[in-house]
């Protein structure tokens, strides 16, 4: 909150997590909202979901937390499963991490650990799930979206934390809230990643 006060201009948020901490801060502290200028989050999904069939586990965890933040005002970009995982790098390009930088070894490590744990269910790479409201953020052309409303079920028996996005045709235009990703150009991603992590080579 005293963070926030102290901006001179509007910030963007990103947010990897549930969103329990920014439902408080915008429950506690409404007029904070004139200083987000966006929330860029990773989680829902207008389809199916992986901690349950229907359901996210970032918005699962708080759905109460996550409907407030959608219901803010606030624009949202919402990095959802549908493009988390188109944005997958195979498990064949992680060696391209695999050099003498401290940056690029210390990815790489990480990788690879994740990549067994995706082995072994079968899927042909590891979704990087936090870079992409990152990386949309800093390359925007890459990625496709859709703007929808969307709000969130918190009490559903079958679907509690399913981010219900509005997706006919139809839809009343002016009760959109989100900017929903839904694909990226994964080559260029992947390239921008490990860029990106040979730049810091040199700073550390």
């Amino acid at each position: 909150h005293q963070t926030l006060l102290l901006q001179s201009t509007p910030v963007i948020i990103v947010a990897t997590g549930p969103l329990t901490n920014i439902a408080q801060l915008l429950s506690k502290y409404p007029e904070i909202k004139g200083k987000i200028e966006r929330i860029a989050l990773m989680g829902g999904s207008l389809y199916s979901g992986n901690i349950t069939s229907q359901s996210e586990f970032n918005i699962y965890v708080d759905p109460l937390a996550a409907k407030i933040v959608f219901a803010s005002g606030i624009p949202i970009t919402m990095s959802g499963l549908e493009v988390c995982h188109q944005a997958m790098i195979l498990h064949s390009e992680i060696e391209r991490f695999n050099t003498k930088g401290k940056a690029s070894k210390l990815t790489f490590e990480l990788l690879e650990f994740y990549s067994r744990f995706a082995k072994h269910l079968g899927q042909p790479g590891s979704p990087l799930f936090d870079l992409c409201p990152v990386i949309e953020l800093l390359y925007p052309h890459l990625f496709t979206s859709v703007d929808l409303f969307v709000d969130v079920e918190t009490q559903g028996e079958l679907t509690r934390g399913k981010t219900v996005g509005d997706v006919r045709g139809w839809a009343d235009k002016s009760k959109v809230n989100a900017k929903v990703l839904i694909d990226v150009d994964r080559q260029a991603f992947i390239d921008i990643f490990v860029e990106n992590a040979r730049i810091l080579d040199k700073e550390v």
